[in-house]
């Protein structure tokens, strides 16, 4: 199929975040009062020209702020545990730090009577949190599977513990601070992208995030890369934004624009023209049909 320049006059779609139709779990409807629509034997080719995103979503968020520890003394061997959460915001390493230790210290109890001290270390990148207790030592200690910061500090919750009269764990990998680094685009027009397993996904375009917090993201789709879409006709825009994980980010009530381009594109197909394939098949048929009539 060839696709050739249409008559029909292409369409920009200016969307604010601020004037969606309806909000809902983070996704934005627009509905379209002039809805776009192909023309017969045409088909729309669609790009995310430009967009302005703003980095207002929190690196520590409901979903990811919970640290949660076990651990003995060695005179008992009685599990005790302690579960934190830390506030939602945004941190730099040393105010993550520091706030994992005053909730630590807050948690001192006569049920969990042990001292917890996180340190971070510039030179690998990591954090390491020791336990101790007075007047006798920890036996064992472990992080529990309710943590859900692990990433973020760099713990797997399978660290081995260093154990002598105090229990150190290093995290396995560097602090990850950063929610995403891209925002990926996801709507409801039917499109062919596929993600990293293969199933076809939705996504439009995946936006690099190229400022730091508090700054805005200026996207422009310099490659022109457009998708072609099953879609005829749209009258209404869902649009969701997501992390790398694929989380609808929650950017804290800033809104965002973007800017749809919808191309209509005159479909044609083209003359069938026979293979060699098919002209040995020809032959072959020919051959038979003079064997038979022998």
């Amino acid at each position: 199929m060839d696709l050739l320049n249409s008559a029909q006059s292409n369409q920009l779609l200016f969307l604010n975040s601020d004037l969606a139709t309806e909000t809902a779990g983070g996704t934005k409807f627009f509905k379209l009062d002039s809805p776009l629509q192909a023309r017969r034997g045409n088909r729309i080719l669609c790009e995310v020209a430009e967009a302005q995103l703003p980095v207002s979503y929190y690196n520590v968020r409901n979903s990811n702020n919970t640290f949660s520890v076990t651990a003995q003394k060695a005179s008992d061997s009685v599990d005790r545990t302690v579960t934190i959460y830390i506030p939602v915001g945004n941190y730099n390493v040393t105010e993550l730090v520091a706030e994992l230790n005053s909730l630590m210290a807050a948690a001192v109890s006569a049920s969990f009577p042990f001292t917890s001290t996180f340190s971070f270390d510039a030179k690998t990148m990591k954090i390491s949190l020791v336990l101790s207790v007075t007047g006798d030592s920890v036996s064992s200690a472990s992080v529990n599977s309710r943590t859900t910061c692990l990433k973020l500090i760099g713990f797997t919750g399978s660290e081995s513990a260093v154990i002598s009269t105090t229990v150190t764990f290093t995290g396995t990998n560097v602090v990850n601070l950063t929610h995403t680094m891209n925002i990926f685009v996801r709507t409801n027009l039917k499109c062919d992208n596929i993600d990293s397993t293969g199933t076809k996904s939705g996504y439009i375009a995946k936006i690099q995030v190229t400022e730091n917090f508090g700054e805005i993201v200026h996207y422009h789709n310099i490659e022109s890369v457009k998708v072609q879409l099953a879609n005829s006709y749209i009258d209404v825009l869902e649009v969701h934004l997501e992390d790398d994980d694929g989380d609808i980010i929650e950017f804290n009530g800033v809104p965002f624009h973007m800017t749809f381009a919808f191309f209509y594109i005159e479909e044609r197909v083209q003359k069938y023209v026979k293979t060699m394939h098919d002209k040995m098949a020809e032959l072959d048929n020919v051959h038979a049909d003079m064997d038979d009539s022998d």
